[in-house]
């Protein structure tokens, strides 16, 4: 009888790969994501990933849309990154839903990060599902979203735990829940 087991393994940027995307797309089940400190210009896609950790260690993210888009994915942690957009729907974290022919997403922690959103966007957005998005946490962050920004937009979203974050300047209101 051959028992085999799957470990997770470290995948680090950018000893091993050049860019967050990069280790994005190799990484599988269990895996972990660890950012070394630095500035990416990088609009991050995660796509159909499970149990994935991105450990950002203080890495500043500056892209040119969309900071990190979740879509068909569960148990995803984002922590410890600094992200910044600019521009309209231009969320720090964007997680999709039917409108956009996405299901639900369960299980996102989203842990201990400064996200500034300079532009008509939010911090963290959750789009519409029927199947509702359930079980997160985002927690210990600090998000700003001045000139008609929005904080924290969720839709369709039940067993959230929204604990300890800072809500600073907002250019429209703080916090959207549905």
């Amino acid at each position: 009888l051959y028992m085999g087991f799957v470990s997770a393994a470290t995948l680090n940027v950018p000893a091993d790969y050049p860019t967050i995307q990069d280790a994005i797309d190799a990484a599988n089940d269990s895996d972990i994501i660890n950012v070394s400190t630095n500035n990416y210009n990088e609009d991050l896609i995660i796509n159909n990933k499970q149990n994935i950790i991105l450990e950002g260690n203080g890495a500043s993210l500056i892209p040119s849309f969309i900071g990190f888009i979740i879509t068909d994915s569960d148990s995803i942690t984002i922590k410890n990154f600094e992200i910044n957009t600019t521009g309209l729907n231009a969320h720090g974290i964007w997680i999709g839903g039917e409108p956009n022919g996405y299901a639900n997403s369960d299980n996102i922690n989203i842990e201990n990060n400064i996200i500034n959103i300079d532009g008509q966007s939010s911090g963290i957005y959750a789009e519409q599902t029927s199947s509702r998005h359930e079980n997160w946490k985002i927690i210990n962050n600090k998000i700003n979203a001045p000139n008609l920004g929005v904080n924290i937009e969720l839709y369709d979203i039940y067993d959230v735990l929204i604990d300890n974050n800072i809500l600073g300047q907002s250019g429209s209101v703080s916090l959207v829940y549905s």
